[in-house]
């Protein structure tokens, strides 16, 4: 038995509402970018969050889908761009104040 509001029951359908983050999706995934949620647009979005463990895969084109598919990009273009010693760039974080 499934309860409704749970993940599974969420899974079984999809969604209908365009995310925050529509546009950046449809155009990761190579849709047609209108900003709008169609039913084929849902499809490739649930299959996205399916192949990457997302959870719900409702379709949605929410801060976590486009969460990983941002660090998709970010990872492809680090991989395209290494530095002069052709190493990947490694981020140091902020330096102190009594380190400058």
């Amino acid at each position: 038995m499934v309860r409704p509001g749970s993940t599974t029951a969420q899974a079984a359908t999809c969604s209908t509402q365009a995310g925050p983050y529509q546009k950046q999706v449809e155009k990761f995934l190579g849709r047609p970018v209108d900003g709008r949620q169609s039913s084929a647009d849902c499809k490739a979005i649930k299959a996205f969050q399916t192949k990457h463990g997302i959870s719900p895969n409702a379709g949605y084109a929410g801060s976590v889908t486009w969460g990983v598919m941002s660090l998709m990009n970010n990872k492809k273009a680090a991989g395209s761009n290494p530095n002069k010693s052709g190493k990947c760039p490694v981020k140091q974080g902020p330096q102190s104040p009594a380190s400058t």
